[in-house]
């Protein structure tokens, strides 16, 4: 929905979409032509596409454009908003191989993938059990949508359901929350960089029959103040 427009509100709100079959507004982001949306589900799918994919409009009583296609059980947990990107998949897949070694030996540098490094983009993944990791945004391809997506985070009895799924910086610091009250605070650095395609490892220790239901980002924390 575009930003600009007569927008007279009543004190009783106003209707920003159209919702229909029992579905719900889970999230409002705001984002621009350069730009990309990346949806995630709580099966560990996710489907990023750019902006231009869909069709702009200045009404609020729409239901708008199909982003990803849900199976049975599965839902919407998330989305984020992402810097456009276009990589060649041979180059990318380079460089991240180059920043995986770079990790495990920092005397490793090539400047040809400086601007890469400085345009990175990671998003943590969070799920029910305490799992989570950081992966690069550059492992996940755009694709068209109404797409069923691809892997995000595999999801097993081990690690549960997908909770979020966000964009983070290397000083934020996180809040998680379970169901029983406990809550935790991590720093996002101490939060492995992992493969699209792995379960994370263990970032909050809770007992099995209790389960994460909150998590928060806190940006670019600094731990004096």
């Amino acid at each position: 929905v575009a930003k600009s427009g007569k927008r007279d509100l009543r004190g009783t709100g106003k209707l920003s979409i159209k919702l229909i079959n029992n579905d719900k507004l889970i999230s409002v982001k705001i984002a621009n032509d350069n730009q990309d949306i990346l949806l995630s589900t709580s099966d560990g799918k996710c489907l990023r596409f750019h902006l231009d994919k869909l069709r702009l409009t200045s009404g609020l009583n729409s239901k708008g454009n199909r982003g990803i296609k849900l199976e049975k059980n599965n839902f919407l947990i998330s989305q984020a908003v992402l810097n456009h990107s276009l990589i060649n998949i041979n180059i990318r897949n380079e460089y991240l191989k180059y920043a995986s070694e770079t990790r495990k030996n920092k005397s490793i540098k090539n400047t040809n993938f400086n601007e890469l490094y400085n345009n990175e983009q990671f998003l943590l993944s969070i799920t029910t059990k305490g799992y989570g990791k950081r992966s690069s945004a550059y492992e996940y391809k755009i694709q068209s949508t109404n797409g069923k997506g691809i892997e995000n985070i595999k999801t097993t009895k081990k690690n549960g359901k997908v909770i979020d799924s966000f964009v983070i910086n290397e000083k934020d610091q996180i809040i998680m929350v379970s169901d029983k009250g406990q809550i935790i605070r991590v720093k996002v650095n101490q939060i492995r960089i992992m493969g699209r395609t792995t379960q994370g490892v263990s970032i909050f220790k809770i007992p099995e029959t209790d389960k994460i239901v909150y998590v928060s980002r806190l940006e670019d924390i600094e731990l004096n103040k």
